[in-house]
């Protein structure tokens, strides 16, 4: 069994305000567990990813299965955020 856990805080440079935020993503599977999540704290950008991977093995005929779980974590870990320059 695999655990990986992340916590990142990026402050937002003044003169610049978050216009759009990636939704937050949840993935349970019996091959394991995916969850990201990004809010707005002050000025300051929570980014909080957690990565589990169970153990074990499986038939081949669950690659597809498998493979759709990876390529959901790859597609959730490349959101994004938008900043936006503000006036003044």
């Amino acid at each position: 069994e695999f655990h990986l856990e992340d916590l990142v805080e990026i402050e937002i440079p003044s003169g610049y305000k978050v216009e759009a935020t990636a939704q937050d993503v949840t993935i349970r599977t019996k091959y394991g567990y995916y969850s990201s999540s990004m809010k707005l704290d002050g000025n300051k950008i929570i980014y909080k990813r957690v990565r589990e991977q169970s153990s074990g093995r499986f038939p081949a005929g669950e690659q597809s299965d498998i493979i759709k779980f990876y390529t959901d974590i790859y597609n959730a870990d490349r959101a994004r955020m938008v900043l936006v320059k503000t006036d003044g």
